[in-house]
């Protein structure tokens, strides 16, 4: 069964989060936070940066079609759990919920006590359990995820293998793409567009993030995406960091609160990230 991408004006008229009473930009908070903290979570248990990845989606196409106030906790260990069977990197449900709930109360003894109240805890399993059915109709019951980094690195090498990239521009550009590429989970770009259109995109990104120029028709005429979706792309990524300067004080109000919540792979007032909160137009 072929995965099922939406415009962003199908993701606009059909969004429930509107009917919620949620502004675009308030839910484009809310997702930045609670992605953040998904982000917290699976570094805290020790999961590869794919099953990550893989969780991301999942949050992103279930809060498609469920309002994003609703049941945020749940769904993200219910997105974690899923994820972790998929990529086989199995870790037991009790064991998620534990961490998770340490995340969210910052390590919190006190808070911690209530996972010891067996009809507390039960319930929290059971609405994981629920939500994650909800995650599988929501991913159209295709839960393998196809993601962008090896196409990315891919377009990468070649660049560099053929000459158009010298070594130190090479090296920067990987570093640079990987860390839009780890950002680019927090936006909604997954349930728009193939991962190799999102790859080439970025790829043309960080290229101008660092002005190193080169000839990246090529990418387009591989992965056949035109040149008007790059741009479209690059825009809706650029809108994260506009966001992520109020990212923190979302955090506090959806309740997901931490260390890292509101932090980008870049870094928050590095010069990277000032100039691509300052970039414009076309990235090609």
């Amino acid at each position: 069964m072929p995965v099922v991408y939406y415009t962003r004006q199908d993701l606009e008229r059909t969004n429930p989060n509107r009917a919620a009473g949620l502004e675009h930009s308030t839910e484009q908070r809310y997702r930045t936070a609670i992605c953040g903290f998904i982000f917290d979570a699976g570094r805290a248990l020790n999961l590869p940066q794919l099953t990550i990845a893989t969780s991301l989606v999942y949050c992103q196409r279930l809060f498609t079609v469920k309002p994003i106030r609703t049941d945020r906790f749940a769904a993200s260990m219910a997105c974690l759990w899923l994820a972790t069977q998929v990529e086989q990197h199995m870790i037991p449900l009790n064991r998620i919920i534990y961490v998770c709930f340490n995340v969210k109360n910052d390590n919190d003894p006190n808070k911690l006590k209530m996972l010891y109240n067996q009809q507390f805890f039960e319930a929290l399993v059971q609405k994981v359990l629920q939500i994650q059915v909800e995650v599988i109709s929501a991913c159209g019951s295709v839960v393998k995820v196809d993601h962008p980094y090896v196409y990315g690195f891919t377009y990468l090498r070649y660049m560099f293998v053929g000459g158009m990239l010298h070594e130190r521009q090479y090296k920067d550009m990987v570093h640079v793409t990987n860390n839009l590429l780890h950002d680019s989970f927090r936006t909604q770009l997954s349930v728009q567009y193939d991962p190799e259109w999102i790859a080439v995109s970025l790829v043309f990104l960080s290229g101008r993030l660092l002005n190193v120029e080169f000839d990246g028709r090529f990418m387009l005429d591989v992965s056949g995406i035109p040149s008007p979706t790059v741009e479209d792309i690059c825009s809706q990524f650029l809108e994260l960091y506009q966001n992520s300067q109020v990212a923190g004080a979302m955090s506090q109000e959806v309740g997901l609160c931490g260390s890292d919540r509101d932090g980008l792979a870049l870094g928050e007032g590095t010069e990277e990230t000032s100039s691509i909160k300052e970039m414009g137009g076309s990235p090609i």
